[in-house]
């Protein structure tokens, strides 16, 4: 079954849509500015507002309208509430209820609030890879019938002294500019943002006649089993991923 994205909403650094970022990436702008503590982003937003906007952006792009109550929910995140619980911890008190309401299983489950889902609801949690494996989840999900649509993503606000102190400890935070694609790459830049596609069968879109954005044509999955954090320098995983990937969409590399 071809599984395309039908539906973007997208809360970055640069922009609270997909248009406003893209136009300000191409510009060649950034909002990450160098503190003592590496690249961070100039603002801070709570995760219910970066998942209330992206989700009702997403919804609105793929024209469609909540309550839906058969659509799957796959949306995680890495650090979840971990920024408001350390702003919390600072306080004499905290109402328990309050607290309840930042379990990180909540996340996801606040999309499927507002979505109306009545559906399959995950919240994966992997790290870097979070929405990634999210999206991931969500294909599979469609291909196996179980969903006819779903919205996948993550979602982060994780600008906390935790946080900052755990990337320092790892070195992996740059100091002065975010180039990952660079030979002279220093690191990654940490910011508040969020992104959520909407997933749906390629056969469920033509009947609500959407031209979708993109098809997922394959993806692949895996662990390296070695280091908690770092890559295999045998790049194991990373090869292993790339070839279930190429195996699926029915490509052959030259």
């Amino acid at each position: 079954m071809n599984v395309v994205i039908t539906g973007i909403g997208l809360w970055t650094a640069l922009g609270d849509t997909a248009i406003a970022t893209w136009q300000r990436y191409c510009e060649g702008k950034t909002a990450l500015i160098a503190t003592t503590e590496g690249l961070v982003g100039a603002t801070t937003l709570t995760l219910e507002k970066i998942l209330e906007t992206t989700t009702t952006q997403a919804l609105k792009d793929a024209k469609l309208t909540a309550p839906l109550p058969s659509a799957g929910v796959v949306v995680g995140s890495s650090r979840s509430f971990q920024a408001q619980w350390e702003t919390w911890l600072r306080q004499p008190s905290l109402p328990r209820a309050t607290w309840l309401q930042t379990l990180p299983a909540t996340v996801s489950q606040r999309v499927a609030h507002i979505v109306g889902s009545q559906g399959i609801v995950l919240n994966p949690t992997a790290a870097c890879a979070t929405g990634i494996w999210a999206i991931a989840q969500g294909v599979l999900l469609i291909e196996q019938g179980r969903c006819d649509l779903v919205l996948a993503g993550g979602v982060e606000s994780a600008v906390s002294p935790l946080t900052l102190a755990g990337f320092r400890q790892l070195g992996v935070l740059a100091q002065e500019r975010a180039a990952p694609f660079d030979r002279q790459r220093q690191g990654f830049g940490l910011a508040a943002g969020g992104a959520i596609v909407v997933l749906e069968s390629e056969a469920g879109a033509r009947s609500r006649a959407i031209e979708p954005y993109a098809r997922i044509a394959g993806l692949g999955l895996s662990a390296d089993a070695e280091h908690m954090a770092a890559p295999s320098v045998h790049q194991t995983g990373a090869l292993l991923a790339i070839q279930r990937a190429l195996t699926q969409a029915n490509l052959t590399p030259q």
